[in-house]
């Protein structure tokens, strides 16, 4: 994926996904690649479990800041 990544499809969701999209996608995922549910293959479950949440965290920060700049600092 290089330096820079999409993380709409690391989430598997459309562009036009809504905040309530992105968390039960993220949910889905990360309960589906958690490391402590994929003892066999823990390497790979914590690096794709690792991706995921980087895929949601800037997507929720991205929303947050879109919010603050419509309602004011307020959040």
């Amino acid at each position: 994926m290089g330096s820079t990544r999409d993380y709409y499809e690391i989430l598997n969701v459309d562009r036009s996904a809504t905040d309530d999209d992105l968390r039960r996608a993220y949910r889905r995922l990360a309960m589906r690649w958690h490391p402590d549910k994929n003892p066999a293959g823990k390497a790979e479950a914590e690096a794709r479990f690792k991706k995921i949440t980087e895929a949601y965290n800037v997507r929720a920060a991205a929303a947050l800041q879109i919010n603050r700049a419509r309602n004011g600092s307020k959040g």
